[in-house]
């Protein structure tokens, strides 16, 4: 009697992959470069990003899929609004209150363009792109900013907001602001403006320090557990 089945990694399909995307999402957020959206430019998303998208409502972020956003025949109402709301709050053009500048007549001075007419230049692009296709790259944009965030507890009760916990750890443990709504914090020192993949992956960082890496999951162990179920059948196949 065999008292163990042999396995390989061809046993756990796109485990391999998972975790080089992981090591790649992980490495490129590092250097603090901006991120792209089907080509467009946008900033990698923080917690004030999630923020605002949540009060104007995204669909973005609020796990619903391509499928559900971009169904043949019952697209979402409003969906070209959503498409340009979202680039428009992650672009590096982004200023709050900004808007595009009205028809000028031909006896009118020509004006500076303002931040919502550059981007409104830079996202026309865009909009000649089919739907799904934007809508597929935006999703995969939130998900890999969330690559490190964790599944936390299902049905756990909520006594604060998620930015609230994001300026804690970044105040308590990395010399950021805990007061960042003040008109006087330094962007530099707001802490809701540091790049979700590395406030996921410092946190992740000090919990191992702290208290050892048992706690802590990667997205590709879903891979392997999703496996281990027919590997438990071929192991009582062979006893």
């Amino acid at each position: 009697m065999n008292s163990a089945v042999d396995f390989s990694l061809a046993d756990f399909p796109g485990y391999t992959e998972q975790v080089a995307r992981e090591r790649f999402i992980r490495a490129a957020a590092c250097f603090g470069l901006n991120e792209t959206i089907c080509g467009f430019d946008v900033k990698p998303l923080c917690a004030a990003h999630v923020s605002l998208l949540t009060l104007v409502r995204s669909p973005f972020i609020g796990g619903l899929t391509a499928d559900q956003l971009c169904e043949p025949g019952n697209e979402r109402p409003g969906l070209p609004a959503d498409l340009m709301t979202f680039l428009w709050i992650v672009s590096p053009m982004y200023e709050a209150g900004s808007k595009a500048s009205p028809p000028r007549k031909w006896w009118q001075k020509k004006t500076p363009p303002t931040a919502r007419d550059r981007f409104n230049e830079a996202f026309a692009p865009i909009g000649n792109l089919p739907a799904r296709e934007v809508v597929s790259e935006i999703l995969q944009y939130v998900e890999d900013s969330f690559i490190d965030a964790g599944d936390g507890d299902a049905g756990q009760k909520s006594f604060y907001a998620d930015e609230i916990g994001i300026a804690l750890e970044m105040a308590k443990n990395h010399g950021f602001r805990l007061d960042f709504w003040r008109a006087d914090c330094p962007p530099e020192k707001n802490p809701l403006l540091v790049p979700l993949k590395i406030v996921f992956q410092i946190r992740k960082a000090r919990q191992a320090m702290e208290h050892g890496t048992s706690a802590l999951s990667n997205q590709s162990d879903k891979l392997i557990a999703a496996a281990l179920p027919k590997l438990g059948e071929r192991f009582r196949s062979q006893n």
